[in-house]
């Protein structure tokens, strides 16, 4: 008897450790001890077969299908079987020893393997993994039969179609006798040991068997094929397997643009999926797949075993880089080939970012495209720096290495760099795609400004943009979108100017006379774009700021932009700028020049130099008198007046004329002669004072008589005129009209030169001592100033002392200003006239008359004759100031006060006067009769001033020049008056409050509410010229900008309980968050800032943008508001807060993932069959020890 060796256990999970016995000749011992446990053993393998029967895709076969059985004999080993076809497959018989059946349609059913006599059966995953590698199969492996037949010729196909054949029957029998029935003993035993692994008793098994080789790897068989086999049930004849012919589908995928994935860490052809669908609807809906492509490294990918038939592709999950092919390719499974999907080759487009816009400049403080001044946005140059890698950090993508490519724009006037204009393209080699554009690849971008553009400073560090992949597949750059937070922003160049405020006489920044040189300039935009300044915008041809020459501790006056050190930023942004003069500086006239000055350099200051500066011309007038007799009014000539400024001390010396005219204009003497040739006078007086000897006298603090005793003279002239009784004087002060009552005991002892004495004794003293080089060139020693104008002749005779010029032009540096025939000798100051002693005035009463105040531009003070009664005409003039800070601009509000002082001149001591004043509007040209004041006074005496205050509402006056008028009456009668509106000593410019205001989130403090019940705003709210102080009330409104004009308020009106109740009113009708907030405050300074706040509900505003308006509000009016329904600053939006998004059941990914069977029987059935795994080790284990002697004596005993 013949018995087989036991095939040995194999570690694939298909193995079957089984035992057949082989009786070619003998039939199957009857009689076996059939142990509890192999019937537990067989109950345990059928519970996971009829649990995964129910579910499971091994699910049995159903249909009919055509046995076709064309005659053809094949034999082996004595015995022989015959070539069969099912549906074109190859078919073998599972019982050798049964008839062939005949050709005809059978039902097909699963294959179900017999049991031996003991109750044994194969796994038939044994018998499907022969048909696999078999003869004809999808599979088939030569390397796993024998390389030669039983008797040593070459192999062929049907010695393989037999061995598939005898393997077959082998397992699906469990009996080496059925499957080598009819066999010769040299073929079994050739077979037993070469094809079903029996050797030898010493050498029971042989893993190179084609039966062991097949057991080794029937795990690789794919699951398609394994539900693809099936048994034919013929009937009493025969049982026949076979298999659902089918192939593969393969697909060999690349790049649609490989200039821009090649060599590119972010994209890659492997693992695409595309799923097989065996109609175009399933592949059009992702719907009932039968496979799933999964591409190599290369791009190449091919499917498990397909039944034949056409079939549907669809990727659907990309691979790396790539979006998603929507594509539906079809292919053809044939008998055993392999059908391409696509034909040749399928593209996938690599995702990319096709956004143009790369870079946004903007403006940091206006947050637009919109440059200020003469500064652009054109010309800045940007590094972009491309990485083929992700990076969190530019200091990681940096330290990488060498960046994949690198690109510099440059931009265009509106600040940007576009992909689609190449112009702007300065260096690189930039991916364009099949259409011939520009694209960002998948990766990190490096952004960084090289080169700033005019007007900017550059902008520091390095910006970090990304393209990657969204969920969809498609790419999305951070580069967009680009609003205000994430475009580049730039810092405009900022500088100031400065310069000396200069009197234009001595081209010296300290002032003639009592005059100031604290100017007040207008600095205006003369760029062609706007520009900010202290956070406020200006279009050009607008002011931008307006500044005061300030005086310095040397004493000189200095213009700057930055001179008020308040801390406030008044810089001036890159451009162009025109300065003007607005309010000329005390007593002086106002400078008509305007110059142009530029700011290029971030902090620097532009520094005029002086004689590219402000001069202003310092107001001059003229003083006259007419000098006569009391007793008989006759007019008396050759009298010296010493005239003094009270603010300098500078004296000079003026003498009547041949008619007692005493004039200091230039009709009268030209200044330009002999200029204060006179003043020698004083110089021979200086050495030798006498002291007065009456009481009028003493009144003098020094005799300025001309004594012989004063002059080296040889020749002594002694007068006694006695004094006289009636020298009177019309002066401001009536003390010095009295009469010079002469002591007769000191009378006598004075002695007098004449003028021509001491000028005759003055010329022959000087001539000894320094005689003249020439004629025309006499030195004339003053004590206080150098005439540079004509000389004194050498004969006293020639010499009119009545025509030598005056002027006054006295400096801090001890210079004197240059003659100037066509103005007034006295600069804007205050003087005193003293008559000096003389032979012509001997014992007459000297007048010295005080407070003659010269303010008006080439006017002469006629003080008319003095030593009579004689009145001079009265005047006024008037120096108008805040009365807060006493400087010419006054800040708008409901209650203003003004200081006007007013210098009087000419009065009548003792005397009431009223003064009158109004006010009149430059702007309008008008005078302003609700704002009027009166003053009653007496003069103490004919000179000096008063101050009247006015107080007047200035709310709707705002950037209005107001001139002080002043009327001044006596007995209801106008004595004069001072109406110059030109004047800019009687104006004043008031100045209106303005707000400006910057709304944010004030959680996160950027442009954007989270939609929810109870959201937070913040508006900033800076300003400028409030009163210190003073109470003020912010109000503000959240308003629909699309119905913004609704509820706009004017500056001036009325901002009262019921102002308010009607715009809460209309604004609760609109679409918008309603909300008012309020907050009052009381400013420190002129200039700060403060916030509102706000608290509203925004959930169901999301989407929308809404805009704050602000008034500012005092004393129930509004004085100053920021109502710009397009202001960006002033508008804020509200978004939905972000929320998860639930997994979709159909989406691709999550398809992958997806069964169509319940997990609970599948894990019932994997549990079971674990059980009948290990019993069957332990059954077979046991079996081989039974049978051993049984397959020995077989093979022994043939």
């Amino acid at each position: 008897m013949f018995k087989r060796k036991t095939v040995k256990p194999s570690a694939s999970i298909f193995h079957s450790d089984t035992a057949t016995s082989y009786a070619p000749n003998l039939k199957q011992p009857s009689n076996h001890h059939i142990s509890i446990k192999v019937v537990f053993i067989s109950l345990l393998f059928l519970i996971p077969l009829l649990c995964m029967i129910s579910y499971s895709a091994w699910a049995t076969a159903e249909g009919n299908v055509f046995l076709e059985v064309p005659g053809i004999d094949i034999e082996y080993g004595g015995y022989d079987t015959c070539e069969m076809y099912a549906d074109g497959a190859p078919a073998f018989c599972a019982e050798p020893a049964k008839d062939t059946p005949k050709q005809g349609v059978y039902s097909k059913a699963d294959i179900a393997p017999l049991q031996s006599a003991s109750g044994y059966s194969h796994d038939k995953q044994l018998a499907i993994a022969t048909m696999w590698f078999g003869w004809g199969g999808p599979g088939f492996d030569a390397s796993l039969w024998p390389n030669t037949w039983y008797d040593g010729t070459p192999m062929n196909a049907h010695r393989y179609w037999a061995l598939t054949h005898i393997v077959l029957s082998d397992f699906y029998t469990c009996n080496g006798g059925e499957a080598l029935a009819g066999c010769s003993d040299e073929f079994c035993n050739w077979a037993l040991g070469n094809v079903l692994s029996y050797v030898s008793e010493s050498n029971p098994y042989d893993p190179r068997a084609a039966q062991s080789k097949i057991n080794e790897r029937a795990w690789e068989v794919p699951q398609a094929f394994r539900d693809a086999c099936y048994q034919l049930n013929t009937g009493s004849t025969q049982v026949i397997l076979s298999f659902v012919p089918g192939g593969w589908i393969d697909l060999d995928k690349d790049s649609a643009n490989s200039s821009v994935t090649a060599s590119n860490n972010n994209y890659s052809l492997e693992q695409a999926q595309y799923a097989i669908y065996k109609s175009k609807e399933n592949a059009q809906n992702y719907s009932e797949r039968v496979g799933v492509l999964t591409t190599d490294k290369n791009g190449y990918a091919k499917s498990s075993y397909l039944e034949r038939g056409t079939y549907y592709i669809k990727e659907i999950v990309p691979s790396l880089g790539y979006e998603l092919d929507d594509k539906i390719y079809s292919a053809e499974v044939k008998n055993g080939s392999t059908a391409r999907a696509g034909n040749d080759r399928v593209y996938d487009e690599p995702a990319y970012d096709s956004a143009n816009l790369l870079v946004q400049k903007r403006d940091v403080e206006n947050n637009s495209e919109q440059p200020q001044g003469d500064a652009t946005l054109e010309g800045a140059e940007f590094r972009i720096s491309y990485f083929d890698s992700f990076f969190e950090t530019a200091e990681s993508a940096l330290a990488s290495g060498q960046a994949t490519r690198t690109w510099i724009f440059r931009t265009d006037a509106t600040g940007e760099v576009n992909l689609s204009n190449p112009a702007q393209l300065v260096s690189g080699e930039l991916y364009y795609s099949s259409s011939n554009k520009a694209l960002l690849p998948l990766g990190t971008y490096l952004i960084e400004e090289i080169k700033a553009p005019q007007g900017y400073l550059p902008t520091s560090g390095i910006t970090l943009r990304t393209v990657k992949q969204n969920e969809d597949f498609s790419a999305q750059g951070t580069f967009l979108p680009l609003d205000g937070n994430d475009s580049v922003k730039e810092q405009i160049i900022r500088g100031g100017i400065s310069f000396n405020k200069l009197d234009r006489e001595s081209l010296l920044n300290t002032p003639l006379g009592a005059g100031k040189l604290d100017a007040m300039f207008d600095v205006i935009n003369a760029s062609s774009h706007n520009v900010i300044v202290n956070e406020k915008t200006f279009k050009p041809g607008e002011v931008v700021y307006t500044g005061q020459a300030q005086q310095k501790e040397s004493g000189g006056y200095f213009f700057s932009t930055d001179s008020d050190d308040d801390g406030i930023d008044r810089t001036l942004p890159f451009g162009t700028y025109r300065i003007k003069e607005r309010i000329a500086g005390q007593g002086y006239l106002l400078s008509e020049e305007e110059l142009i000055f530029n700011i290029e350099k971030d902090g620097a200051v532009v520094s005029l130099p002086n004689d590219k500066t402000f001069t202003n011309q310092i107001k001059r007038g003229d003083v006259e008198l007419i000098k006569v007799r009391e007793s008989d009014m006759a007019r008396l000539a050759g009298i010296p007046f010493k005239i003094t400024s009270e603010s300098t001390g500078e004296t000079h010396v003026l003498i009547t004329d041949e008619n007692g005219i005493l004039s200091t204009a230039s009709s009268q003497n030209k200044h330009s002669f002999n200029t204060n040739g006179n003043d020698f006078i004083l110089n021979s007086v200086n050495n030798k004072q006498q002291k007065p000897t009456t009481d009028n006298q003493n009144k003098h603090e020094k005799s300025l008589l001309i004594d012989k005793n004063s002059v080296d003279h040889p020749e002594k002239k002694s007068t006694n005129t006695p004094a006289t009784d009636n020298a009177d004087v019309s002066s401001k002060n009536d003390e010095n009209t009295n009469r010079n009552n002469s002591n007769d005991e000191n009378s006598n002892e004075e002695k007098y030169l004449s003028l021509a004495e001491a000028l005759n004794d003055l010329i022959t003293q000087t001539n000894t001592e320094n005689p003249p080089s020439s004629k025309d060139e006499t030195t004339n020693d003053t004590s206080e100033n150098e005439s540079s104008n004509d000389t004194l002749e050498a004969d006293p005779s020639s010499i009119k002392l009545e025509e030598t010029g005056i002027w006054f032009g006295k400096t801090q540096e001890e210079t004197l200003t240059q003659a100037n025939d066509s103005l007034g000798a006295l600069p804007y100051d205050t003087y005193t006239i003293e008559e000096l002693p003389c032979e012509a005035n001997k014992n007459y009463t000297l007048v010295k008359i005080e407070g003659i105040s010269v303010k008006k531009e080439n006017t002469a003070i006629e003080l008319g004759r003095v030593d009579n009664k004689e009145e001079a005409k009265p005047y006024i003039h008037t120096f108008a100031k805040d009365a807060n800070d006493r400087d010419k601009l006054i800040l708008a509000d409901s209650e203003t006060n003004v200081i006007d002082h007013v210098e009087y001149g000419n009065l009548a001591p003792g005397r009431t006067y009223i003064l009158k004043t109004t006010v009149f509007d430059n702007e309008t040209q008008t005078l302003l009769p609700e704002i009027t004041a009166e003053l009653s006074f007496t003069p103490p005496s004919a000179n000096g001033s008063v101050d009247i205050e006015l107080s007047f509402d200035t709310l709707s006056l705002g950037n209005h020049s107001l001139t002080i008028f002043e009327e001044l009456y006596e007995d209801d009668k106008l004595v004069c008056e001072h109406k110059d509106a030109n004047d800019s000593e009687q104006t004043l410019l008031v100045q209106m409050p303005t707000i400006a205001t910057y709304a944010f989130d004030s959680d996160d403090e950027d442009k954007e509410l989270i939609s929810s019940a109870k959201a937070h705003l913040t508006d900033r709210v800076t300003y400028e010229n409030l009163i210190p102080g003073k109470e003020y009330q912010l109000i503000g409104f959240i308003v629909d900008p699309k119905s913004a004009p609704l509820h706009t308020l004017s500056a001036g009106d009325i901002c009262n309980q019921e102002t308010l109740q009607q715009i809460t009113a209309e604004l609760k009708t609109d679409h918008a968050p309603f909300n008012m907030a309020t907050t009052q405050f009381t400013p420190k300074q002129q200039e700060g800032e403060t916030t509102v706040e706000f608290e509203l509900d925004s959930k169901n505003y999301a989407g929308k943008t809404f805009v704050v308006f602000e008034y500012l509000v005092k004393d129930e009016r509004v004085i100053a508001l920021h109502t710009d329904a397009n202001d960006e600053k002033q508008r804020f939006g509200i978004e939905t807060p972000p929320a998860e998004i639930p997994p979709t059941e159909n989406s691709p990914a999550t398809e992958l993932t997806q069964t169509n069977d319940s997990a609970l029987p599948l894990f019932i059935g994997l549990v079971c069959l674990i059980a009948t795994v290990m019993g069957t080790i332990s059954y077979r284990h046991n079996r081989m020890n039974l049978r051993k002697e049984e397959i020995i004596s077989r093979i022994s005993n043939p």
